[in-house]
């Protein structure tokens, strides 16, 4: 792995160093390089010898080596350090010269194996799992920092769209927050609900949801994946930990989000072998909540509940064929149509009964072939990524499995094929969505469903036909890839701390606030379309909310075409309904062979140019994306 890598790195340093006028040959960097050449040849030499059995002598003798007192102390030691080695490489040397990516991952590998050592030495744990360990918590760790890297009292949105999930939970509580009854969203609803409990405390600052929405993800993650660990009941507290710790970096890749964690929690606290009655009513709540989260989790919560009854139970265990597929079938009506129930009951419950038909705008949406391969927006393109994914663990399957198809009735492993396969398709095809297929989180449904299969077979949970059968046994090679590339994935998360300048931020939030008192002087509307959390926590002082046109919702509109919505929006800024109106900055370029082009061509269609026509720039604020417009004289005719 480390030959691998190195040769990555060294193909990647030195068209960085030409770049940056620095000659590798003739600075500080020749040290680097002559390592990194050194490790592709005598890692080289060490495999040529290991495979020889040259170095047995050398590993047993690490195997078997112990320290006692102060070295054991300071072996120990050598663990935390090898982690505040890295992330020193990475900010301080790597981060500034070389930003690639493969020279910081041959330095995490090799500080791993150093910190490996030094943990196998200082306890009774061994080598292999002593690497396992360093890797595991390595790879959380970064993902948690990548989490809390945003969590700031910066007073804009950080990106985006990010304080509009702020909004959007806000309305749970319109009445008392904004003195209106408003209409709930149609988009992600579980999201915002999740995201709503902290406006339970009045007065939490803006940090304190940011601060939220990270346990959000931190918990509710490290929640299914423990339960996912817990399910399979290792007989090892170690293996059950590991796994747990795998789980939760695993689903972050994708990432598989914190509101799809509440089904998968559901089902695996309720599955229950011997209680089929209390499978169902998990199945049920599950389904409840999957009917207002998206459309294509509506099956996720039966399928769940199914996969495991086929991984737990033998065909042999039932009178008949018939009487095994009853629990799936009961199941999955019931899921189903408890899914659409609740999709229903909440379209009217939401406050939007009348404009029940964007609940729809998904199927009316442009869909993005090419964001399958590889392509601006996702360089890996959606197949190459989830299949870089979920390789290991199909690897995994086809050792656990191969030459062993006669342990169990061919219905068990066509109906969880199938299963597989539909939620392959259908993340394919909802990742083709245009907004959507600059990563892999549609495929999240997948990627669940493949976790637990993966693990049942690791964990040696399924139930073969015949008990005197035994499934066959996985590589270790198979399970340290399953470990690192999730890992390596991580190690996209660690970034400098989010900071800002405050001063410009206060500068800039000082202008706004003077710009809306006069428009409020003037007695006219003001309307953020971006930045709506600066009326929620009161930052701008008391500005009336205008509950259309917000961000999210408008380009949502836009992209699927909902011309009745957008053809409102433009009536009222033709008569010029406000006198103000707060939106990120407008660009009227079109772009072709860049990042997320058709999302901004659509926007630029049907937002920017009615925008910028019927309305001109008055402030733009520096330390954001933020935009000020008032009214123009218009003296030509708009889009």
């Amino acid at each position: 792995m480390s030959i691998f890598i190195g040769v990555l790195a060294f193909f990647q340093s030195v068209p960085q160093f030409i770049s940056e006028g620095i000659n590798p040959w003739r600075s500080k960097w020749t040290i680097y390089l002559v390592v990194l050449m050194l490790n592709i040849f005598l890692g080289g030499a060490l495999v040529w010898g290991l495979s020889l059995d040259f170095f047995d002598n050398i590993i047993r003798r690490i195997e078997i080596a112990s320290l006692s007192g102060i070295a054991r102390v300071a072996a120990l030691i050598a663990v935390p350090a090898a982690l505040i080695s890295f992330l020193l490489i990475h900010f301080k040397v790597f981060g500034t010269i070389l930003p690639q990516f493969f020279p910081s991952l041959w330095i995490f590998l090799w500080l791993s194996i150093v910190a490996a050592i030094a943990l196998k030495v200082s306890t009774k744990i061994s080598l292999l799992p002593s690497f396992v360990a360093i890797l595991l918590v390595q790879g959380a760790l970064f993902r948690v920092w990548g989490i809390l890297n945003v969590v700031t009292d910066f007073p804009f949105t950080i990106d985006y769209s990010e304080t509009s999930r702020f909004y959007y939970g806000s309305l749970f509580f319109s009445r008392s927050m904004y003195g209106i009854d408003l209409p709930l969203s149609i988009l992600h609803p579980s999201r915002y609900l999740l995201q709503a409990i902290p406006f339970i405390i009045p007065g939490l600052p803006l940090w304190a949801h940011r601060l939220w929405q990270a346990v959000l993800w931190i918990v509710l993650t490290g929640t299914s994946a423990w339960l996912l660990s817990h399910h399979m009941k290792f007989s090892s507290r170690y293996l059950t930990v590991m796994v747990a710790v795998w789980g939760f970096v695993y689903f972050l890749q994708g990432a598989v989000y914190y509101h799809l964690q509440v089904c998968i929690i559901i089902i695996l606290l309720g599955y229950s072998k011997k209680h089929p009655a209390r499978t169902l009513l998990a199945v049920i709540l599950s389904s409840l909540w999957a009917g207002i989260s998206r459309v294509n989790w509506f099956p996720v919560p039966a399928m769940l509940a199914i996969a495991l009854y086929l991984l737990d139970e033998s065909v042999s265990a039932s009178k008949n064929i018939w009487q095994y597929l009853r629990r799936p079938g009961i199941w999955a009506v019931t899921g189903l149509f408890t899914a659409f129930l609740s999709q229903m009951l909440y379209v009217f419950w939401s406050g939007n009964s009348s404009n029940a038909s964007d609940f729809g705008s998904s199927f009316t949406s442009d869909l993005i072939w090419s964001r399958l391969l590889p392509n601006v927006t996702y360089p890996l393109g959606v197949i190459l990524g989830i299949w870089i994914v979920s390789a290991p663990l199909l690897i995994l399957l086809f050792y656990a499995i191969n030459r062993h198809r006669i342990n169990w009735h061919f219905i068990r492993p066509l109906g969880l094929l199938a299963m597989l396969v539909m939620l392959f398709l259908g993340g394919l095809i909802v990742s083709t969505k245009i907004g959507g297929g600059a990563d892999i989180h549609n495929m999240d449904a997948f990627m669940t469903l493949l976790a637990i299969v993966a693990c049942s077979f690791f964990a040696d949970r399924v139930a073969p036909e015949k008990t005197d059968h035994i499934w066959g046994n996985i590589p270790v090679w198979v399970i340290l890839l399953a470990l690192f590339i999730p890992i390596t994935f991580s190690l996209q998360n660690v970034q400098p701390r989010f900071s800002y300048d405050h001063t410009q931020a206060q500068k800039d939030l000082s202008a706004l606030q003077k710009v809306i008192k006069d428009a409020k002087n003037q007695g006219g509307e003001i309307l953020f379309i971006s930045e709506r959390q600066l009326i929620m926590f009161h930052m701008v002082g008391d500005v009336k909310l205008i509950p259309e046109y917000e961000i999210v919702t408008l380009m949502e509109m836009a992209m699927s075409g909902n011309q009745a919505y957008l053809d409102q929006f433009h009536k009222d800024l033709a008569r010029h309904r406000f006198a103000l109106i707060i939106t990120n900055t407008q660009r009227v370029v079109k772009k072709a062979n860049e990042p997320f082009a058709e999302e901004n061509n659509v926007w630029i269609d049907s937002i920017s140019r009615p925008l910028l026509c019927y309305y001109k720039r008055s402030l733009t604020l520096e330390s954001s994306n933020t935009l000020i417009l008032v009214p123009a004289q218009v003296g030509r005719a708009c889009p």
